[in-house]
């Protein structure tokens, strides 16, 4: 059986919001739609409504459109966040990698146009789904594509626009990877820990952490020592490649 979906659009554009909440109101499923200006206005908004979508846009307020969904989902851990981007091309990658992709394992769903997303085995279910995203380009909002993107929300949890995962995957060159590290990004997409890369690898640990590396060295692939962005960033584009 479907969801019934109820679903706030938050954006402090109004005629953006106001455009989204016509579509979405030609979609299936779809039986509520709230718009909201501001993060503040959606957390009054939802101790009067029980939504369990959030549409937001990923430019909110100078760019905080993840750090509103992850203040969200404190509130409501059951709650799906779609986010979407007015811009595509290198503005958005360069959003992407700054508002932080979380830690995500990446694969190609059986769909004539899906990419969707899975969830690694985190160290803490409640931290690891206070950074759980899905993302769509705000030009594929239509009524088809916003329905097909529930119907994956509603199979696997989360949606990738398809464009977007393209974009991410064409920034990334495997040619400049050597076997051994074409070997280690395979095992990292499949959601392999470093430990188990290195059994299967019969290498050392700290082998396969110069190897990863190695790789993100290569493929300009930027972040802090622990960021889970490079991993899913890897990840995804094995997947795609």
């Amino acid at each position: 059986m479907k969801s019934r979906w109820k679903v706030l659009v938050l954006d402090n554009s109004m005629v953006t919001r106001e455009g989204i909440a016509a579509i979405l109101k030609r979609v299936g499923g779809i039986e509520q739609v709230t718009t909201c200006e501001s993060l503040v206005q959606a957390r009054e908004e939802f101790k009067k409504s029980g939504f369990n979508l959030a549409v937001i846009d990923l430019q909110l307020e100078r760019g905080t459109g993840v750090m509103a969904g992850r203040s969200l989902l404190e509130l409501f851990p059951d709650l799906h966040i779609l986010l979407y981007s007015k811009v595509s091309g290198m503005t958005l990658m360069s959003e992407l990698y700054r508002q932080e992709y979380s830690e995500l394992s990446f694969r190609k769903a059986g769909s004539r146009n899906g990419n969707l997303i899975q969830a690694f085995d985190g160290n803490s279910a409640v931290a690891l789904a206070l950074s759980l995203h899905s993302y769509i380009l705000l030009e594929n909002i239509t009524p088809q594509g916003f329905e097909e993107a529930l119907d994956y929300l509603e199979v696997y949890g989360k949606f990738v626009d398809p464009a977007i995962a393209e974009l991410l995957s064409e920034h990334l060159d495997k040619s400049k990877l050597t076997p051994r590290e074409l070997q280690c990004s395979e095992l990292i997409s499949r959601g392999k820990s470093n430990q188990e890369i290195a059994d299967e690898l019969g290498i050392s640990r700290r082998a396969v952490e110069n190897l990863i590396n190695s790789v993100y060295h290569k493929l300009l692939i930027r972040g802090e020592p622990k960021d889970p962005s490079r991993r899913v960033l890897l990840a995804l584009a094995m997947q795609r490649w």
